[in-house]
């Protein structure tokens, strides 16, 4: 882990799993340093130093970070340490995390490990502790008791050991498999002894000069020596070689110039040979050099590019004759040939040959018979030539895998050829790929049930030559792997696109490299496939609904792309893996969904590797993905000042109509509290039999010039109606009232406006009888006055007004408006019903109790 991208995991770290999976957060302040993933059978964690700030880290800290399970789990974890610089590992230093199988230790500068160092780790099958360079001290000294607590480890890397006992590895007695990354263990060769069951041996690019024979007699049942990338200049070696089984011998990338009789009998004991030469500088071969080796599984020969400019190659091909060979590698040997025909196999015709690799040389024709030799091909790898007959590829009926590629020609005069793979009916394997060109093109049978892989890649404009083919192919037969990258597609209309990949069904669909920028929202209708890979492509959105249609999918990989933003739901629908680095993921508000289902696919089930950190316009920011987040303010900042430019604006608005209505409703207002304080003030009179005692009591406590229950205002018009209706209904029923009006105010005694002002002021209501002729005549704007004067200072009377007749309030003056809208205001009908009504109403109101 380079801090470049992050993983996101089933249980993050820091956490805690207990037995009913239940997951329990813990808090460390250092597990910024581990990522980890995994399911409930597997774990895998890396733990990395590549913090700036943070200089010394304990392996004590470190494994307090990382997800601690019961004992009791069935669990298989992989912890890899990098980057550290610890110096000692101590006793103790992995009890807690019991479960870890694979332990790997690099670049930590280790330089001693305690006697218990590894104790308590009992399932302990892999084990690394490598640093290496010659900055590097390496371990002081690693002997039995250093490793004792590793009994089951199958798998060990060292690397630089400065000191190592005889008796080391008889701490290791299920050891199978060594690497060194430093050769100076070479130099101790007795501790080689204990390893007898080792099978695998890698010493690769340690500056080797020979082949360490030394201590091969040690190791009686090794299978696979692996030598690459040294400096072994010869296949000679000093010592015995006792295994006389199965053997393996990878020298690719060496200085060997030269194989010959003398070298390879020392593998003449060895029953199967596979022996890999590649990319090295051979450039000679003695003949009949495999006279001693009974079988050869593998010969490689790759990438001498001298081999076919010398008599090398027909040595080589001459010395197989009549030799079992399984595999033979010769492509990239500068191999020229005009005609390829069957002398140039001839010498394999009984070798029983299953696999040939002859491309990447300049062959100009691959004639009829080219491989009538080797019949019993069940793998062919060619490339590099001009031309090659309809018929070449008929006697390969056992074929199942092909791959043609890098047929990059200059263009022909010659018409097109169609060349037939229709023969082949046990092809499991096709891949044709960077034939860039469709002057050759190769013929599919419309229904190959056997094929399982195919590979279209590269072809550029030479996609469209091979479309129907293509269509057919996916209408017609279930692919387990289906790739179609490098092929220009994004040239296709949506249209095109959805038609082609219409009914898909496969287990791998990959689309790389073809310049897609968009993709159509029915690219993956009516398809099935568990992995989609899109990567090193141009996308720039993935919206929503993309993958909506793909039921199976399990693995989606868009990482190489320049992906600024993916809708938040679209990712959902992939059941585990997920790649999305290398990609451009800028943090603003449209990405907030995404990174909020980032995090909580974190703790899902499932890998999800992306960027670390988000992109810009100008490039990477030192803003987190994962911690980015910004508030719903900061996302619709122009939305919010509308909303306050219109809430501002409103009250504004508010303001002054309300200011307004107040103006023209003042008058209204103040009128309507006179009102609601008088009948607060005024209370309930209770209604009571005169004839009662009691009564007389209650007569008693009223004060003097509370004498009255209303006094009556009316115009001259309505004196009779006052006399012969209303006094006799109001004074002579059941509930007797007392009423004043004008009539008794007496001459002489007093002044009108005095006898008028003192008969209302006696009076617990003052009841307006409205008629045209009262509202023309004088007095009523007085008596109105005075009731409201009254209302003002007194806070006790009650206001009754009495409409006599329908009229409308545009003819009625401001004040008696007013008294109509706020007072009790009654109608007077002629109707007898409605009769009965206004006297029950007009009595209840006077009726009310008055202020005592």
């Amino acid at each position: 882990m380079n801090g470049d991208f992050v993983t996101s995991q089933t249980y993050p770290k820091g956490y805690t799993v207990n037995d009913e999976g239940v997951k329990e957060q813990l808090v460390y302040e250092q597990c910024d340093l581990c990522e980890c993933n995994g399911d409930d059978s597997s774990y895998f964690c890396e733990c990395h130093q590549y913090m700036s700030n943070k200089t010394f880290t304990t392996i004590h800290e470190l494994v307090s970070c990382l997800p601690h399970f019961p004992h009791s789990v069935d669990l298989v974890m992989e912890l890899n340490i990098s980057g550290f610089n610890f110096g000692i590992i101590p006793n103790g230093s992995f009890s807690n995390i019991p479960y870890v199988q694979t332990l790997s230790i690099r670049a930590c500068n280790i330089t001693k490990l305690e006697p218990n160092a590894f104790k308590g780790l009992n399932n302990l099958s892999e084990l690394a502790i490598v640093d290496s360079g010659k900055d590097k001290e390496g371990i002081s000294i690693l002997n039995y008791h250093l490793l004792q607590h590793c009994q089951k480890t199958k798998i060990l890397s060292l690397g630089k050991v400065r000191n190592i006992a005889n008796n080391t590895f008889f701490a290791l007695p299920k050891l199978i498999q060594l690497t060194l990354e430093d050769k100076g263990i070479l130099e101790h060769h007795q501790i080689f002894k204990s390893l007898h069951k080792l099978q695998i041996l890698i010493l690769n690019g340690i500056g080797l000069n020979q082949i360490p024979g030394a201590i091969l007699h040690y190791l009686p049942f090794l299978t696979e020596l692996h030598l690459a990338n040294n400096a072994i200049n010869s296949l000679q070696f000093d010592g015995k070689l006792t295994t006389n089984g199965h053997l393996t011998l990878d020298l690719q990338g060496n200085n060997i110039k030269s194989v010959t009789k003398t070298d390879m009998s020392q593998f003449k004991k060895v029953a199967n040979l596979s022996l890999n030469l590649a990319d090295n500088d051979l450039e000679d071969i003695e003949p009949n050099y495999l006279q001693d080796i009974k079988v050869v599984d593998i010969l490689s020969f790759n990438k001498n590019l001298k081999l076919g400019k010398t008599n090398a190659l027909k040595n080589m091909l001459e010395s197989c004759k009549g030799k079992p060979i399984k595999d033979l590698q010769i492509a990239g040997c500068g191999i020229v040939i005009d005609k390829f025909n069957s002398s140039f196999l001839e010498p394999l015709k009984n070798s029983n040959l299953q696999s040939l690799s002859i491309g990447y040389n300049l062959i100009d024709r691959f004639e009829t018979d080219a491989f009538e030799p080797v019949k019993s091909l069940r793998e062919l790898d060619i490339s590099n030539f001009m031309h090659i007959s309809s018929e070449t590829f008929a006697p390969l009926q056992d074929l199942s895998t092909l791959r043609i590629h890098d047929m990059s020609v200059l263009p022909t005069k010659k018409d097109a050829m169609n060349v037939s793979l229709i023969e082949l009916e046990n092809l499991d394997t096709l891949f044709l790929y960077k034939l860039d060109f469709s002057r050759i093109i190769f013929t599919l049978r419309r229904y190959i049930y056997s094929l399982m892989y195919f590979k279209l890649t590269d072809m550029g404009e030479a996609f469209e030559a091979y479309h129907d083919q293509v269509l057919n192919l996916i209408t017609n037969s279930y692919l387990f792997s289906l790739d179609l990258s490098g092929n220009l597609l994004f040239r296709y209309s949506d249209t095109a696109l959805c038609e082609l990949f219409n009914g898909v069904d496969t287990s791998e669909f990959r689309l790389c490299e073809n310049y897609f920028k968009i993709l159509p929202d029915c690219i993956f209708q009516n398809i099935r496939a568990q992995l989609i890979d899109l990567s090193q492509n141009r996308i720039t959105y993935i919206q929503e609904g993309l993958f909506k249609n793909i039921p199976d999918i399990i693995n989606l990989n868009l990482a190489g792309n320049s992906i600024s933003l993916i809708d938040g739901t679209a990712l959902t629908v992939v059941g585990q893996d997920i790649q999305i680095e290398n990609n451009v993921i800028e943090c603003n508000c449209a990405t907030q969904p995404f990174t909020k289902w980032l995090r909580r696919r974190k703790h899902q089930r499932g890998l999800v590797t992306h960027d670390k950190f988000c992109a810009s316009p100008t490039g990477p920011t030192n803003e987190e993905l994962l911690k980015f987040e910004l508030t719903w303010v900061q996302c619709n900042m122009e939305a919010f000042v509308r909303i306050i430019s219109l809430s501002v604006s409103s009250v504004i608005l508010i303001g002054i109509l309300t200011a307004s209505l107040l103006k023209y409703f003042w008058r209204d207002i103040k009128y309507m509290q006179l009102v609601r304080r008088a009948k607060q003030h005024n209370g309930y009179i209770p209604i009571v039999d005169p004839n009662d005692n009691q009564n007389d009591i209650l007569i008693d406590d009223i004060q003097d010039d509370e004498v009255y229950d209303a006094f009556i205002s009316y115009h001259s018009e309505k004196r009779i109606w006052v006399r012969d209706v209303m006094t006799p209904e109001l004074t002579k029923g059941d509930v007797q009232f007392s009423l004043i009006h004008d009539d008794n105010i007496i001459p002489g005694q007093e002044s009108y406006f005095g006898g008028l002002m003192s008969h209302m002021d006696r009076s617990r209501h003052i009841i307006f009888l409205v008629t045209r002729g009262w509202m023309q005549e004088g007095w009523n704007e007085f008596e109105m006055d005075s009731a409201i004067d009254m209302l003002t200072q007194t806070k006790r009377h009650t206001l009754i007004v009495v409409l006599m007749e329908n009229i409308p309030q545009k003819e009625m003056s401001h004040k008696l408006k007013l008294m109509v809208r706020h007072n009790v205001c009654l109608k007077w009908s002629e109707e007898e019903r409605k009769q009965r009504k206004f006297w029950r109403d007009l009595k209840l109101e006077l009726g009310k109790k008055r202020y005592m």
